[in-house]
């Protein structure tokens, strides 16, 4: 295992020294997202042009990358990209945010895929940052991912670029004048399909609102 995967305190000491002399961008950046929506490939993209951008200095991607899942310990860095699932109140309005998103029934067959992998105190942590009102074994008449207040606190947030998933290769270009870097996304490759063992009334409704929303926007 590396150091800074075995070491949080000496990776955030090493990448806060080669940000303050190289970073590109001087904002944070958050790539937030739906369960499952190639918010993973995004950051990636977005650390590799910062790399590509800097002025000298060489780093391996992970010193420009911080994970933000959990609302009690968010910590941001300026020229740093941190990837998360959060309702968009919890980051500052110096934030340059992309948000990206997909279908609900696939956002709620990863949390079961993932409950099942990882445990219910995994689940029930994570609907506590969703800000959810429910357990993991609420039933299917519930939006127990918080879906639709996630979408609504994204798309009302300003400073911020709203994306479809299986659009996103389609406004690269825009992405990259949004970030000001030459973001270059890898190929799209066909994604995995498992059988679906979720459904119910609120999934039909959130489908429904999720065929209905704009596919891209920009909120300045």
């Amino acid at each position: 295992m590396r150091w800074w995967n075995v070491n949080p305190r000496i990776k955030e000491v090493a990448a806060t020294a080669s940000l303050l002399a190289y970073k590109c961008i001087d904002s944070p950046v958050v790539v937030a997202s739906t369960g499952r929506s190639g918010s993973t490939m995004l950051c990636h993209a977005v650390m590799n042009s910062m790399l590509r951008s800097r002025r000298g200095g060489r780093f391996h991607p992970r010193l420009v990358f911080f994970p933000a899942f959990d609302r009690e310990r968010i910590k941001l860095h300026d020229g740093a990209v941190h990837k998360t699932h959060l309702l968009a109140h919890h980051f500052p309005s110096s934030s340059k945010c992309i948000f990206i998103y997909d279908d609900p029934n696939i956002s709620k067959q990863s949390f079961v895929d993932c409950c099942a992998k990882y445990g219910r105190e995994w689940g029930e942590q994570h609907l506590k940052n969703l800000e959810s009102p429910y357990g993991v074994n609420a039933s299917g008449e519930h939006d127990v991912l918080n879906y639709k207040n996630q979408i609504n606190s994204w798309y009302n947030r300003k400073q911020c670029l709203i994306v479809r998933y299986n659009k996103v290769w389609e406004y690269q270009d825009e992405i990259s004048d949004f970030l000001g870097l030459s973001v270059c996304l890898p190929p799209r490759l066909e994604r995995a399909t498992k059988g679906s063992s979720v459904g119910g009334l609120m999934i039909d409704e959130l489908s429904l609102l999720y065929q209905e929303l704009p596919e891209f926007v920009i909120n300045e």
